[in-house]
């Protein structure tokens, strides 16, 4: 048998075979069972709605979506649900006074295809990318003010926020980064912040008078650090209470973040640089010249590191890719080109190269030299 202990709840209507003992949950789709990322409380239902699993536990309910996801909260408020069942499009809520509540799934257009009239409903200047080790990846979906999620081969997962300025809202969010626990920083660009959304459903805000964060990257020691672009500076968050200290002043905006050699590399695109900053000192121990960066109009720039210890950076206007030497030894050389409005970067499991095409709305797969 795959499980041979006590099974409080089960569901096999959909892609595989889900089931819990109470606290934990396991999904079987033909090979050895995966356990769902997050622990629930007395579950006592589950329910498939298309991919997306459903969990009702003590707290309330919860989804995974894909079954790959760690669990979240889904809607808020809903504490007297007592029952809940799922179809290929639809999900059944069943309230305690006997209401029964009916839902629509989430659908989303490719995001390789730009969505053209149906822009409400695809990606808008997409911008942000954070990827899983599995290959599932987040989209900061910057002018719908939303995050979105997708698989490795690019299907909708799921879908979350809305314009205005409370909690898990956004407007214009860019810069994303997930953290080894399953937290999703956002830099909320125009609301002057950055959000962590945690798997367990809660959202912890940081202002601290940030003006048009761009870049948000975690640290080893599990701090955040932030690019506060307009402020021209570098920001840390240090768990658990989050405090911030600003602890590098740069020459002009820095917008996008990675990790080379132990030194934080910062964009500097309107100066045609990336900085290597010491994270303890705050000190710029190198600047890396970015030919795409040379006509002075580039606003935007994003980084990621590479197998080969290279920084891929973006270059919009000129639509082009560079690999950069963190070393400073080689000289920079060009990806590739005819990419116009490349922004964020970020190295897929596979070996590849997710970008954004900000200005096409929508995302494309750059193979990276071996």
């Amino acid at each position: 048998p795959v499980f041979s202990e006590s099974v409080s709840a089960a569901a096999a209507r959909g892609p595989g075979v889900a089931w819990s003992d109470g606290s934990s949950v396991w999904v079987d789709r033909g090979a050895s069972p995966i356990l769902i990322e997050g622990t629930l409380e007395e579950v006592r239902a589950l329910a498939w709605q298309g991919p997306i699993l459903w969990a009702l536990d003590a707290t309330g309910l919860h989804k995974s979506s894909g079954a790959v996801l760690r669990w979240r909260r889904g809607f808020e408020g809903l504490e007297l649900v007592v029952a809940v069942d799922g179809s290929l499009t639809r999900l059944w809520l069943v309230l305690n006074d006997g209401l029964v509540l009916q839902t629509s799934e989430v659908t989303c257009p490719s995001p390789w295809l730009s969505a053209g009239d149906t822009a409400a409903r695809g990606l808008d200047q997409p911008r942000g990318l954070a990827v899983s080790p599995d290959g599932w990846f987040v989209v900061a979906d910057t002018q719908n003010h939303r995050l979105r999620w997708y698989s490795g081969q690019g299907l909708c997962m799921d879908s979350e926020g809305a314009e205005g300025s409370g909690p898990g809202e956004f407007s214009e969010p860019s810069g994303l980064a997930l953290s080894a626990d399953g937290t999703l920083a956002v830099a909320d660009t125009w609301n002057g912040r950055v959000q962590l959304l945690r798997p367990d459903g809660t959202t912890v805000v940081f202002k601290n008078d940030l003006y048009g964060p761009r870049g948000v990257l975690w640290a080893p020691d599990g701090s955040l650090v932030v690019a506060d672009t307009g402020n021209r500076r570098l920001m840390r968050y240090r768990p658990p209470d989050w405090n911030a200290e600003a602890f590098a002043t740069l020459p002009g905006p820095v917008v996008g973040l990675a990790w080379a050699g132990g030194l934080l590399a910062t964009a500097i695109p309107a100066g045609g640089v990336i900085a290597l900053v010491d994270p303890t000192s705050g000190t710029v121990i190198r600047n890396l010249d970015v030919p795409g960066w040379k006509n002075g109009l580039q606003q935007e720039g994003y980084l990621a590191l590479l197998p080969s210890g290279e920084l891929a950076a973006s270059a919009p206007e000129m639509g082009e890719i560079w690999l950069v030497d963190p070393t400073g030894v080689e000289p920079p050389r060009l990806l590739q080109g005819g990419l116009e409005g490349v922004t964020d970067l970020a190295l897929l499991p596979n070996g590849q190269l997710l970008a954004s095409l900000t200005w096409q709305a929508r995302l494309v797969l750059v193979p990276i030299e071996r």
